[in-house]
């Protein structure tokens, strides 16, 4: 909480510096992407103040904050259907996170060959 008082309270100072960018409007927009799978207590617990300052880090580097950025910067969520209404999702509410809720990723089964062969044993998404 204390965190994200202190990234408002900085980002508010920051938006006035809006004017003052050399670039009247960004280039383009980054998409930076947050993938969720679902929402343990673990990681509930500090998932506001991990999203404040990773938001604080992408906007210092962006358009108008950043004074030579031409790209300004956008955060989305991709949760699955399944993870519901709850805690992490509200979060990502509060926190102005573009939500997009996709089904779950395919079983390995369902996948083409040559990727389904290499799923299995490199750390990702294999069994």
């Amino acid at each position: 909480a204390v965190v994200n008082q202190l990234f408002t309270t900085k980002f508010s100072t920051y938006r006035n510096l809006e004017n003052s960018s050399n670039f009247s409007k960004p280039v383009a927009t980054i998409a930076y992407h947050l993938v969720f799978s679902q929402c343990k207590n673990h990681f509930r617990d500090g998932l506001r103040d991990d999203l404040t300052v990773l938001r604080h880090s992408i906007h210092l580097n962006s358009y108008p904050l950043h004074p030579t950025s031409q790209y300004a910067a956008k955060i989305y969520a991709i949760v699955p259907l399944q993870m519901g209404n709850n805690f992490c999702m509200n979060v990502l509410k509060e926190e102005n996170v573009t939500i997009r809720i996709l089904p779950t990723p395919p079983e390995p089964q369902e996948i083409n060959e040559p990727f389904r062969s290499s799923i299995g044993s490199n750390g990702c998404c294999g069994t």
